[in-house]
């Protein structure tokens, strides 16, 4: 069900608090879930499930086959009937959409509508468009196909409609919303928009979500007096707003939008007029969290001066500053190229891009409204401020308002002689700010509160003799502050009160909620602590609210262990179970007793339907007691790792119905009972096991039964076995993984990874890593496997897609190697060429992913890097890429660079001549290429060789300015950034003399 994510947070936090309050009210009476009172019990069932599930009718039938209570709730129960889809991963559509209707005939329902049938004729919408007046909560997502019978449906209204999330799969436009009386949440999204200039009006919105829209749409032309009808408006956010072209100041510059009750405002990756305009006009006075991040380059000091110096009221800072929740300590952040001011929950969050030092001057009077907002608050606010390598930053006049509040200055300098650090240790034993000039000096209050200063200089050791004065009249200031405050006012310096028997720190330790002081005692434990006793009785003994957090958390209970390090299991184990009796334990089992007759399993065997999750060492002497233990199956366990000490046999798995984490390694491997399933296997990690073990041979057919798979990590698979059939047997076997979110592919062998990677499908792919590590095979077939896909968009656009990836990639290829990769990691390509031949077969196979780069939602980049390639004629692999190439890196293994020379001489080219006959690609001249370097080793002045290539290099960007400049109505004259070429790391500039004698 797609929902925005916020809004569904809420609703579950506000829902588990009320059952909280509920089972509270019965306290110690509850004693069996046979007594539950049916609405708790209801809710439990429905946390059980998952979205499938719910949508679908299998789980109904087994949950209420448990007992006549569960089967009465079950049919009862309104949430297990009313929602319905036509996802087919829930199980028939025309035998669950029918049944569910039948079943509840009246009742308000909860539609999802993909629009996914393969069938044209039979289509899920013509049962559900005879209900649309009960319908309650609705997800429809918008296509080319459907989009005209669900505008018409939209337009006639929804008279009973709360909840809209409308997305779209290539279709983009307005629809028109007739009558929606009870609309209290909506959400826009992938290009499908509103048109509200038809009357529709949202008078009842709560919650308005708004991401990656047209910013052409009317919806956004206008928005404000679209807020202006929303009073009652509690969320928004908006995300993804780029390229506004329409005067919104001239259009709405006396309408002001006053939202009472919003309390969550997040603006992410919008344009910054835009988020200027919105801000300045929008006055909301109960605010609890404010996010805004603007992503353009010009124009982030008028996002900034519209919240610090609001049309009126008190702006939008001061109401998130005096929440209850918001941290008393501010954070900020300043950079030539950007700031932020965040505080530490992150109900505050501002991030504004900077243009140098033209920024940072008028910095200081946009920040003093942020400051004195700090100093208006019920709180006391504090800030640390973190200074990065600002070269024009002459004193710490952009502090000047703050600094009775700073308590920590972070200062970090890329340059040797530390000016910066020499301005901060100045400026804060001056009372007087010398920079301001209005009004007079400003006092700066010589920074009363501050209590720590961190200086980063390279070279520290040479530099601190420099630093000896400075750092010295920083303390003798210190010192005076003292001095006058000890003498003007007599403070109680006493740390501990003499009615209270534990220091300060200790009271507020002890004020924590309980579970909160639970979970910090368990991350100051290691495992052996948590699997042993002896950390037990130490922490219990501090006092009586420690003994009894102790005593009544489970997780200090359940972790049962066989291994020496952690005591005396045959002393640890038994007083566990005593006193942990009915709940689920956590059970690590390694088989290393210190006396060989003698064994823990006995202990542990009993309570295996009470396993939740494991650990298995299988090796010689224990594994005929643990298969027959594994083959009988474990109702309650969730996670599983078995490891093989010697042992390279497969063990069976009986049934396990709630299995969502599976880790084999160290050779050890599975083979499935009859009838069981990985149905409901959620993360999936393969270390190190056979090659030939059944689990990797029938890997194809395993993973289409793991629907629900998000993470799938296979590592050191090595000999993979010559079975030509394994292939044909699987040819037409596709596997879709529509949750799958990381998958990792390490050190294995190639032909195993080009099978699996052709057959896979993964649309929500958010990481892909490739290492294929091994010599000698073909790892070509990989590269062509990721770059040409079976079906659908391969994997590697999705990552492309994912907002968490950097939009810069950068390409590296040698003799032997072939490596792409962004900077975050999350996009990891690495694999084996076989010298000359692998190079020429490489540029073909790269096309579809330029192709996929280009694709992208996002702008897309590259930096290449070229290592030795000797090999290299011309630019043919970069053919596809060049319209994104913005750097190229020749490291020439070659004295006379015979590889530079073909990179100076192909960016002066417009077509690839490489390309067959009649196929000459256009390169676009590397219009976006704005650096060069080339290294060439062994030539002490290697310029002249290369005199005449850079100057054609230069000339040929000359022209592509002339020709863009002279092109009618284009604007791509500001996309073509200035070249820069360097050769073994030095500058060489063009000469503007000879550029104009050849053009």
């Amino acid at each position: 069900m797609h929902r925005p994510t916020q809004a569904k947070s809420i609703d579950r936090t506000l829902r588990l608090r009320s059952i909280a309050r509920l089972v509270s009210s019965h306290g110690r009476s509850v004693r069996s879930i046979q007594e539950l009172p049916p609405e708790i019990l209801a809710e439990i069932l429905l946390r059980s499930m998952n979205d499938d599930e719910i949508f679908g009718l299998k789980r109904h039938p087994e949950l209420a086959s448990v007992c006549r209570k569960w089967r009465d709730v079950v049919i009862s129960t309104p949430q297990l009937w009313s929602t319905i889809t036509d996802n087919r991963q829930a199980g028939d559509p025309f035998f669950i959409v029918p049944a569910k209707l039948r079943k509840f005939k009246d009742a308000l329902l909860t539609v999802e509508y993909r629009g996914e049938q393969k069938c044209p004729e039979l289509d899920v919408w013509d049962l559900l468009q005879p209900t649309v007046s009960r319908w309650e909560e609705a997800a429809l997502n918008l296509g080319w196909e459907n989009h005209a019978k669900l505008s018409s449906t939209l337009e006639k209204g929804m008279p009973s409609l709360k909840r809209l999330t409308l997305i779209s799969e290539g279709y983009a436009g307005d629809v028109r919303l007739g009558p929606t009386p009870r609309l209290a949440e909506l959400c826009l999204s992938r290009n499908v928009s509103l048109d509200v200039t038809t009357g529709t009006t949202l008078s009842t919105l709560r919650r308005l979500t708004i991401i990656s829209i047209n910013p052409s749409s009317s919806l956004i032309i206008n928005f404000l007096p679209t807020l202006a009808e929303c009073p009652f408006l509690e969320l928004l956010h908006l995300a993804s707003i780029t390229s506004i072209s329409f005067n919104h100041a001239t259009l709405f510059a006396a309408l002001d939008v006053v939202l009472p009750f919003l309390r969550i405002l997040k603006i992410e990756d919008a344009d910054a007029s835009f988020v200027s305009l919105l801000l300045r006009h929008v006055r909301a006075d109960g605010l609890e969290q404010l996010t805004v991040r603007s992503s353009s380059e010009g124009g982030n000091m008028a996002v900034l001066r519209a919240i610090s110096s609001p049309r009126h009221g008190n702006g939008l800072i001061l109401p998130v500053l005096n929440w209850e929740r918001t941290s008393s300590q501010l954070g900020l952040s300043l950079n030539e190229d950007w700031l932020r001011i965040e505080d530490e929950t992150g109900g505050l969050f501002l991030e504004v891009g900077l243009d140098g030092r033209n920024d940072i001057c008028n910095l200081a009077e946009l920040l003093g409204p942020i400051y004195q907002y700090c100093a208006a608050t019920v709180r006391n606010i504090t800030i640390a401020v973190r200074l990065y390598h600002l070269k024009s930053f002459e004193n710490l006049h952009v502090l000047c308002g703050a600094a009775p509040m700073v308590t920590s200055i972070h200062c970090y300098d890329r340059r040797q002689d530390g000016h910066l650090y020499r301005c901060v240790l100045d400026s804060i034993t001056q009372n007087p700010c010398q920079a301001c000039s209005l009004g007079g000096p400003r006092q700066l209050n010589t920074f009363s509160r501050l209590a720590e200063i961190r200086i980063h200089v390279p070279y520290a050791a040479s530099l601190l003799p420099t630093y000896t004065r400075d750092v010295q009249m920083t303390y003798l200031s210190r010192q005076s502050i003292a001095q006058a405050a000890a003498a003007s006012t007599a403070e109680d310096r006493s740390t501990a009160s003499p009615a209270s028997g534990h220091s300060p720190a200790l009271r507020n330790i002890q004020e924590l909620p309980p579970e909160i002081l639970a979970e910090a005692l368990l991350k100051s434990m290691t495992d052996s602590e948590v699997f042993g006793l002896k950390r037990h009785r130490e922490l219990a003994s501090v006092c009586r609210t420690w003994r009894d957090v102790i005593l009544s958390t489970p997780q200090f209970w359940n972790a049962v262990t066989d291994d020496p390090q952690a005591g005396d299991p045959f002393r640890i184990v038994p007083a566990k179970l005593r006193r942990f009796k009915d709940g689920f334990l956590t059970i690590k089992y390694i088989d290393k007793p210190t006396d060989p007759e003698s064994s823990a399993w006995d202990l542990l065997q009993p309570t295996v339907l009470r396993w939740e999750e494991v650990t298995l060492t299988l090796g010689l002497g224990n594994h005929s007691k643990l298969r027959s233990t594994l083959e009988q199956g474990m109702p309650n366990l969730r996670r599983l790792t078995l490891l093989s000490e010697g042992f390279p046999q497969e063990v069976r798995l009986g049934p396990t119905p709630r299995l969502a984490e599976l880790c084999l390694s160290r050779r050890a491997s599975l083979d499935l009972i009859s009838g069981t399933t990985l149905s409901t296997l959620r993360r999936l990690t393969i270390k190190s096991i056979r090659p030939d073990s059944p689990l990797l041979i029938n890997i194809l057919p395993t993973l289409t039964e793991c629907s629900l798979l998000e993470l799938l990590h296979i590592s050191s698979i090595r000999s993979f076995p010559a079975n030509r059939t394994h292939s044909v047997n699987f040819a037409e076997l596709d596997v879709t993984l529509p949750l799958l979110r990381v998958l990792e592919i390490e050190d294995a062998e190639a032909s195993f990874i080009s099978l699996l990677l052709r057959h896979l499908r993964a649309d929500g792919l958010e990481q892909l890593t490739v290492h294929c590590l091994i010599l000698g095979g073909c790892t070509l077939a990989v590269l062509r496997a990721v770059s040409e896909p079976r079906d659908g968009c391969g994997l590697i656009l999705p990552v492309l897609n994912c907002r968490y990836t950097s939009s810069e990639v950068c390409l590296s290829l040698g003799e032997r190697w072939l490596y792409i990769k962004d900077k975050t990691g999350r996009l990891s390509l690495k694999l084996w060429l076989n010298g000359r031949k692998d190079v020429r077969n490489v540029a073909d196979l790269l096309d579809p992913v330029y192709r996929h780069c280009a694709a992208s939602a996002r702008s897309i980049t590259m930096a290449i890097h070229l290592h030795h390639v000797e090999s290299l004629e011309s630019l043919h692999l970069l053919c596809g890429a060049a319209p994104m190439v913005a750097s190229i890196h020749c490291n020439d293994g070659e004295q006379y660079g015979k590889l530079s020379r073909c990179v100076l001489n192909g960016i002066s080219q417009n077509v690839c001549r490489t390309c067959p006959p009649g196929s000459h690609r256009p390169w676009n001249t590397f219009s976006r290429l704005s650096e060069l370097r080339i290294s060439v080793p062994s030539e002490s002045n290697p310029l002249p060789e290369y005199a005449r290539g850079v100057h054609v290099a230069y000339l040929s960007r000359r022209r592509i300015v002339q020709s863009a400049a002279s092109s009618p109505g284009s604007n791509s004259l500001n996309d073509i950034p200035d070249l820069k070429i360097y050769i073994n790391d030095a500058f060489v500039p063009p000469d503007l003399g000879s550029l104009d004698q050849d053009s």
